[in-house]
């Protein structure tokens, strides 16, 4: 099964077991989840991560999202 909104003009093509994994991964860490860790599971979701313009800042992107909704 694909997650997919419909309403809108994008979808984003992820299972929901891999998504659902995640979610709970993310829910279960809290405030403790390190940045690496936190980059592993996005990247596990299809996100592009590039160096941010100050040290150490990250910027998460996705093909299937729009810039516009962060």
């Amino acid at each position: 099964m694909l997650y997919s909104e419909s309403a809108t003009k994008y979808s984003v093509m992820i299972t929901d077991n891999l998504f659902d994994r995640v979610i709970r991964e993310l829910d279960n860490a809290g405030a403790s989840m390190r940045c690496g860790e936190l980059t592993a599971l996005l990247v596990t979701l299809g996100f592009d991560v590039k160096d941010g313009k100050r040290g150490g800042h990250k910027v998460f992107t996705h093909d299937g999202l729009p810039d516009s909704i962060f």
